[in-house]
Order: structure tokens, then sequence, then C-alpha cells
């Protein structure tokens, strides 16, 4: 069989990992996109059951509804693209007031009379896994749009619960699709497509165990299927009709059309605070990686945070600023953690990056962080000081310091990893680097250094596992301008780990 390059990163290579129905499930090697080879032309649900009319389905697509009305969509001009005009959701929309056009996708979408740019919302409803090309698709769609229009997805999800308990007996390897995908690589169509504004949603939706009884007989492990016949039949009757709310294999997604398509640019967080012996060097390095231009980057920003430094660096700043150098200036210091904030919100770039003004990482890095993400392989990465040979912090006569940090670092990095299901090895490096639509919807609230740990934990709950590269360190000590305090600081990490353990990332606790 003649290699097929991944849709997504044009990756060559990819791993075969099972067979369902005589047909092969393959993960890309690039981005870890799931699909199925061969391909069929639009993959129908062949294999699964008819449209389901349970009471689960009813109260899901009033949701829907009700996630459509909350952006704003009310007597909207809707293009849908779901399995069939005379499904119960079209059908719905339309009694909704909502003014429904419908595609066909077992034909080509590029093909099709609709080509006007004159819909308030696109719907992908059960589809985008099922075309052989996702990426046509969404560009089409992005077509048919207005200008900030919405595209509402629902699909199902690798991430979701049911996926992650079942492994090979999931539902969803029976259902004839074509690609299976995750949080990222949903997102990562999104972004390459041209939209902006992503956010990603597990489908919760009310069940039964009568209901329950009734998907397992679609489940492709027949050993399972007689298991789980065997354990429901035992189950007192009144107990099979009690509704309860659990995630579904599904998951949904809103999207806006974005102004740019497959850009992408670079923003670089710089924060600054007493940094006059490093500011102009460090300065210098980072702007010639700008006038020497970076692979796959098409444009660089720099953002400067300055905040009100006593040492003269604010001067130094304001003498860098220019066209490529935004410079913000901030009234009192705040912390580190307050300052990269600040520049995310100045940052106008689909990549960001952090980097401090001080020498302890080498901006040549920057290349190998970066390749992953302009080539649409992965969302979040750490540049790690400790793959490999383990870079320790080694501060020049302080080495009882240099002892307490270090064991420190471990055991912090423990906890990141028992807490939040991690094999990282330097979770709080300065080279964070991510797409920022990553961020989209998050809130952040940390100040100090604990925002490091903040950022990483929050990206990780809202579902980006972060890959790490190995990166050039050279530690500096206190007498060189380090400035985490040593008694209070891993009090704030050990408060942050536990609170964002429990809490919601997003701004407005969905």
């Amino acid at each position: 069989m003649t290699p097929r390059n991944c849709i997504l990163c044009n990756y060559s290579e990819s791993v075969y990992l099972f067979s369902q129905d005589a047909e092969r499930v393959v993960r890309c090697l690039g981005c870890d996109l799931l699909r199925r080879e061969p391909l069929a032309t639009f993959a129908t649900n062949e294999h699964g059951a008819p449209e389901d009319k349970t009471r689960a389905e009813e109260l899901a697509l009033e949701h829907y509804i009700r996630c459509l009305a909350d952006q704003g969509l009310v007597a909207a001009k809707i293009l849908y693209a779901g399995l069939s005009k005379d499904d119960q959701f079209s059908h719905l929309l339309e009694r909704s007031g909502h003014a429904v056009t419908y595609l066909d996708q077992t034909s080509d979408p590029a093909a099709s009379p609709i080509n006007a740019t004159e819909f308030d919302c696109v719907i992908l409803y059960q589809t985008l896994e099922r075309t052989p090309d996702p990426y046509n698709l969404l560009r089409t769609m992005r077509g048919r749009l207005k200008d900030d229009g919405l595209l509402f997805m629902v699909g199902l999800s690798l991430d979701s619960w049911p996926a992650r308990i079942f492994g090979r007996h999931w539902i969803g390897w029976n259902a004839g699709l074509n690609h299976f995908y995750s949080r990222a690589t949903l997102q990562l169509f999104f972004e390459r497509a041209g939209f902006h504004k992503i956010l990603l949603a597990p489908d919760k939706r009310v069940y039964t165990l009568e209901h329950a009884s009734t998907q397992v007989s679609r489940l492709p492990d027949p050993t399972l299927r007689q298991i789980l016949h065997h354990l429901l039949a035992v189950v007192p009757r009144a107990m099979k009709k009690k509704e309860v709310s659990i995630s579904s294999s599904a998951m949904i997604v809103t999207a806006r059309k974005s102004a740019v398509i497959d850009r992408q640019k670079l923003s670089v967080i710089m924060p600054v605070y007493n940094e006059k012996r490093t500011f102009l060097e460090i300065f210098n390095k980072v702007n010639q990686r700008v006038i020497d231009g970076i692979e796959g980057i098409d444009e660089i920003e720099l953002i400067i945070v300055e905040s009100n430094s006593t040492d003269g660096s604010r001067e130094l700043v304001q003498s860098v600023q220019s066209e490529k150098v935004k410079v913000v200036l901030e009234e009192k210091p705040q912390g580190k953690g307050h300052a990269v904030r600040t520049g995310l919100k100045h940052a106008t770039g689909e990549i960001c990056i952090i980097q401090d003004a001080d020498l302890e990482y080498d901006v040549y890095d920057y290349d190998a962080l970066l390749k992953p993400l302009v080539e649409y392989r992965r969302t979040f990465i750490l540049g790690t000081r400790h793959a490999g040979h383990w870079k320790i912090r080694a501060f020049a006569g302080e080495s009882i310091m240099s002892i307490i940090f270090n064991s420190g670092h471990i055991l912090f990095t423990t906890i990141i990893n028992v807490f939040f299901g991690q094999n990282l090895t330097d979770p709080f490096t300065m080279y964070k680097v991510f797409r920022r639509e990553c961020i989209y919807k998050l809130k952040f609230e940390c100040n100090r250094f604990d925002f490091d740990h903040e950022l990483v934990i929050k990206l990780i709950k809202k579902g980006y596992q972060p890959q790490e590269i190995p990166v050039n360190y050279k530690s500096r000590g206190f007498a060189e301008g380090k400035k985490i305090a040593v008694f209070r600081d891993p009090i704030t990490w050990i408060i942050a780990d536990i609170k964002y353990f429990f809490a919601s990332p997003y701004e407005d606790d969905e």
C-alpha cells in the first residue's frame, strides 16, 4: 500500500494500530491524527444503528439549539451538513425559526451550487469525521460564512470518557468513520482552515441504564457485549429508568471565521524588571532572530512588558521601541506572571513564546521549539532543561541554594505529574510555546512565578498535552539577579497546584 501523507500536518509516516471490520486504523507520527485505511469517499454509518430517537437524543438536540442562541443566533441563516436533510436536528432547527439550507455530504461540497458567502452559521453534525478530506470541507464551509460567522460542530472524540474507558472496544471504531479526532487535532484543523475563538466542550447527555442496554448491542466486541448484557439484566427495573447526566462520546465545537488563513505569526513575550545588565544583550539576540527570520514563521512581533524598574531598565526598553517592537509600560511591579499576562493580552500572533530578559536560555532553540507548531503537529511545547543530560541549577558560589532548588524542582515536578497524569521533566521551564488559541477563554490570575504552574495546569486541563523538546540552559544565581523568593514562592506554588486541580480553568466556569 502506498504511504499516504497526513491531511493535517503532511507527515508521511504513520503507525498501524489495529484492524476493524477489515479496515486498518493508523496514527500519524507527526500530529497523532487517527485515520482508517483505505478512506471511504464519504463514510456513512453502515455499521451502526439508525438515527437515535430516544429522550437522550431529543434533549441533546434541544441543548444544541440553546448553544446557538447563546452565540447570538436567532432566526439565523444556517447551512446544515448532516447525515440527512430529514433528520431530527434539521427539523428542530426549522421549528426554532432558523432558515436551513441542506448540504449533501455524499457529493463534493466545493462543487455545490451553494457558493455565496451568506450564512450566519454552518453546522457540521456527525460529518467532519466521515469526510475523507476534513481540511477541504472546513475551508469550503469557511467560504460560505459571513464575516465572523459561526461554525458549530458535533462529532465523536477520542478524548471522551467512553473512548478512554472502552479503548479498543469503543463504539466509535464501529461507526464507519474516516478520521478520529482529539481536542488538539480538531483545533489544529480549525486553525489551519481559518477559524479562531475555538471552544471544545464535552457533549453531556441524559442517559438511563435502559438506554445503555440498547447501546451495548452496538459495541464491536461480542464478549464485552455479553458481559454487559448479563450485568444490566440483574439491575432492578426502577433503577434502569433513573436519568443521569454524563458525557457522551461526542464533543461540541464552536468557532468563528477568522480574518486570516494559515498564517504563522509569532509573538515573543518578554517581561522586564531590573534587568539593566542583561536586557540589551538578550534584546539584540532576539531582535536578530526577528531580522534573520525563522523557518515557517511569516511575521514576528516582540512585546516587551516593563514593570517600572528601579535600575534604569525602563529607559533601555523605551529606547528600542519600533514598529516590530511593542513596549508596554506597567505603573508598578506586580510580578513576572502579571507581566506575562499583560503581554499575552497584547499578542496578535498565532503562536506565543515566553522569553525572559536574562541570558539563561538560548534563543537559537526557537527553531526546534517552533517547528512542531508551524507544521500543525502540536499545540503546546515545553523547552525542557532536563531531558537526557539534566541541566541542573549550578549557582556560582551558592552550592546550598543549588541543592535546594534542584531538590525543589524534583518535588514540584512530581506533584504536577501525579496530580495531572503527566510524565514531564520540566513543567516550569521559561520556554513555554503554544498556539494562542489554546488560551482562548482561559482565566489567569497568578502574578508571580506561580503563573508557571497556572499556565501549564490550565492548558493540560483544557486538553492540550505538552511535548517536551530539549533546550540549552545556563543558570544564574541570586548575585546575578535571580528573583525567586526562596520561602515565599514555593508556598504559592503549592497553593496553585491544589487550587487549579479543583478549579475550572475557564473565565466563566464552563
